[in-house]
This record gives structure tokens, C-alpha cells and sequence, in this order.
């Protein structure tokens, strides 16, 4: 439907006042009222705070938490992991426990390349995993049980080095064994 077409047209009156045919003369305020967004005044807020440093900061609010990190959470809990292995597995340094806690707990959002590609590699992994064992205690065992492929540490063991390519072997290792 066209503007010409809309069945509400608005057109200035006499007194300078805007002319809804459906509800009659609005003065400005009322018109902008009328037309506030149907998110309420929460959708208006600014997209950004001050946080303790006075640095300007998206605001994300606390509690939004992303599809990507949903599913991370759901493999944390399924290994059984510590957040310790988490911050390696997403290569963040050991002091990067803070920010992994946030990340999971949606007060930060998922920035860079680097964990993004580790969230979808965990995510694959635990996916080769489901599909060939079925059940979380035999996944679990298969991650704890040592492995002659990775120089007979197990795949948990392997994860907490921290490093891309071990993710990748037990992502490949983990492929191999589902039989894909």
C-alpha cells in the first residue's frame, strides 16, 4: 500500500494543528505521542553507559546471552568442564576467567574471530560426539580416556593446552572416531 493510499492521512488544520481523520486534531505532542514505538520507552534508551571508568561502553545489559553462547553452555555442561579449560579452550590466558564468566553470563558479547571459530569447533565436536555415542557419560568417558592419536593424553588433557590445532585434532579425532 502506497503513502496515497494509507487509510490515515494527516494534513495541517486551521490552527496549525496536525489532522488525524481517525481520532481529530493532535497539536505536535500528541502526534509524536501517538506514535511512540509499540517497544516501549525501553527500546528508546541509549545504546551505550558509562561504566566505572567513565569509558562509553555498548549497553548490552546483563543476562543477553547469544545462540553461539547458549550452545557453548550446553557443552560445558554436558563435558563436565571447569572454567579453567573453558578460558583455555577459548584461548583466553589464565587470567582471562573474568572475562569468560561475563562472556557466559551475558555481560559481554563474543568479540573476535579467535573464540568465535573455538565456540563452532567445541560446538562440532560435541555434535561428532552425541551422534556416535548417544549419551553424555559415554561422550565424557571418550573425552577422559587416553588416546594413542594424541600421544596417549586424553582429549580433556589435550583441551587444556589451550592451542587451535589441539582442538583441532580432537575436532578431526572426534570426526574420525563418529566415522564422518
Amino acid at each position: 500500500m502506497s503513502l496515497s493510499q494509507s487509510p490515515i492521512s494527516y494534513e495541517r488544520s486551521e490552527s496549525n494543528h496536525l489532522f488525524d481523520e481517525s481520532v481529530g486534531p493532535l497539536n505536535t505532542e500528541q502526534f509524536v505521542q501517538s506514535r511512540r514505538s509499540p517497544f516501549g520507552e525501553k527500546w528508546r534508551k541509549s545504546p551505550y553507559v558509562k561504566d566505572e571508568q567513565n569509558i562509553i561502553r555498548p549497553n548490552f545489559g546483563s543476562g543477553r546471552v547469544t545462540a553461539p553462547i547458549k550452545a557453548i553452555k550446553r557443552v560445558i555442561k554436558d563435558w563436565n568442564l571447569d572454567i579453567s579449560t573453558v578460558t583455555s579452550m577459548l584461548g583466553y590466558e589464565s587470567d582471562g576467567v573474568d572475562r569468560v564468566t561475563n562472556l557466559l553470563d551475558g555481560k559481554i558479547l563474543l568479540c573476535g574471530r579467535d573464540p568465535k571459530d573455538r565456540i563452532v569447533f567445541a560446538i562440532s565436536i560435541h555434535h561428532a560426539l552425541r551422534s556416535l555415542f548417544g549419551d553424555v557419560a559415554k561422550e565424557r568417558q571418550w573425552l577422559d580416556e587416553s588416546n594413542a592419536l594424541l600421544g596417549d593424553h586424553s582429549p580433556i588433557e589435550f583441551l587444556k593446552n589451550g592451542g587451535m590445532e589441539s582442538l583441532l585434532a580432537i575436532k578431526q579425532l572426534a570426526e574420525l572416531t563418529a566415522g564422518r
